[in-house]
């Protein structure tokens, strides 16, 4: 993936607010029955974009599954319509850019090799694809800003995250 903020800090993510997940390194995965469109089972990464540049990076599994993270402020609920700036991933095989719960775009089909970033440049929030940015948000970010994630599929994943930012906090 080529890094378009060369000289942001990047570290492996580490998950608290865990529910119905089980964190194994800078994963995290649903351990309890799901696919009910409960959305009951997430977690949040334990540092957060302070302010200025910074994004997250991870994968989703399974394909297809029902999965979404990105950048959220604060932590309200395991909902994925608590995540401000995500990226959701469908039982159609499907990935579509959501914002605070509302459809905004898609980002086509994906698999689980596929690495998605959202973050940070300059005030925009920006969504890539495997290294190609696919959608600038319109809308401006409030910091700080987590890694959030939620999961509604029995064993599906939130995979392999980084963060990485200028003023970790």
């Amino acid at each position: 993936l080529v890094n378009a903020w060369p000289t942001l800090t990047v570290e492996d993510v580490s998950w608290t607010h865990l529910a119905g997940v089980v964190p194994t390194g800078s994963s995290v995965t649903r351990n309890i029955p799901g696919s009910q469109l409960l959305w009951n089972a997430g977690a949040v990464s334990t540092r957060a974009i302070a302010s200025g540049d910074g994004y997250v990076e991870f994968q989703a599994s399974p394909s297809p599954g029902a999965v979404s993270a990105g950048l959220g402020n604060g932590d309200a609920g395991l909902s994925f319509t608590d995540i401000e700036y995500g990226v959701f991933f469908w039982t159609n095989g499907s990935a579509y850019v959501y914002e605070s719960g509302q459809y905004v775009t898609s980002l086509g089909t994906y698999t689980t090799t596929d690495r998605f970033r959202v973050g940070v440049e300059g005030g925009k929030v920006k969504y890539w694809k495997n290294g190609v940015l696919r959608y600038q948000s319109a809308k401006t970010p409030s910091y700080p800003l987590l890694l959030d994630a939620s999961i509604d599929t029995t064993g599906g994943a939130v995979s392999n995250a980084t963060m990485a930012g200028a003023d970790l906090q």
